[in-house]
């Protein structure tokens, strides 16, 4: 039997203003995988991962965690967001304390942990997100980087089975999404679920195991990335580019410059290794 985490049956989300945000959204996620979700902005995808953790409760369907239907009682939403972390595209909303380190040290606090776990998950968290010089400092006055990586690092202290991340890399330097894409698959690594919303093409080809293209609400194909991002309908329709690593080695193949049988490279330095190939 396939280890799924997390599982949709028709899931239906309608806002109070009567907006459909979801419409019969059926998906599963395998423990432990690397998920990219992709689509413009109003897809839906927040709202989707809103449902995942139980902040929001499906107007219509079925979520599932670990094979079991959610139930929205308080113990049980408790246990699920203990489970499920959601790290927000705008930090604003999640960062509340005096200090960096009372904030990242609230959630694992709260779980009732000795002061020495509290104390070691809190510093790898610091350490791991490149905040730990900042400890002191209000998070009201850091730069939004400095804020994205304190909120990532505020979930991270939790441990949790799933990790989503809204947005993770945007508006940071390239140095820093570097630092946060490692950290991802060192997380993964652990055997932890890591779903993430981008618009960048380019990680979400690279990095993913699974992608997940929505738009008005709906899941319109799912598949590895290889398989979305040769769909040039689905690309067309869902507003998405074919990553520059994918478009420059279909057209080496074409032109006869590379042979097909070759292994699709996933980022610019399989490409180069395959061009190195070439050259010799």
């Amino acid at each position: 039997m396939t280890p799924y985490i997390l599982e949709t049956q028709d899931l239906e989300f309608k806002y109070d203003d009567g907006t459909f945000a979801l419409k019969g959204i059926s998906l599963k996620i395998e423990k432990g995988k690397k998920v990219a979700v992709l689509g413009s902005n109003g897809a839906g995808k927040s709202t989707l991962f809103l449902n995942f953790n139980g902040i929001l409760k499906p107007t219509k369907g079925k979520l599932l965690f670990k094979n079991k239907e959610v139930k929205y009682n308080h113990a049980s939403l408790f246990e699920l967001r203990k489970s499920i972390g959601i790290v927000f595209q705008d930090p604003e909303t999640q960062l509340f304390s005096s200090s960096v380190y009372q904030e990242v040290s609230f959630g694992p606090m709260n779980l009732k942990l000795s002061k020495n776990e509290v104390i070691e998950r809190v510093e790898k968290a610091l350490q791991d997100t490149g905040v730990s010089h900042l400890r002191k400092k209000p998070p009201h006055f850091l730069s939004y980087g400095q804020k994205k990586r304190v909120s990532i690092a505020d979930i991270l202290v939790m441990e949790p089975e799933v990790i989503i991340f809204d947005e993770p890399t945007a508006c940071l330097d390239p140095k820093h999404t570097l630092q946060i894409m490692k950290l991802f698959d060192t997380v993964r690594q652990k055997g932890t679920t890591v779903i993430m919303s981008t618009h960048d093409v380019e990680t979400a080809y690279s990095w993913a195991e699974q992608i997940l293209v929505m738009k008005d609400g709906l899941l319109v194909k799912e598949g590895a990335p290889e398989d979305i991002f040769r769909d040039e309908e689905l690309l067309n329709n869902a507003d998405l580019v074919k990553p520059f690593v994918l478009e420059t080695y279909d057209e080496l193949v074409k032109t006869g410059i590379i042979n097909s049988e070759t292994i699709t490279p996933r980022n610019k330095n399989d490409l180069f290794a395959l061009i190195q190939k070439i050259e010799k």
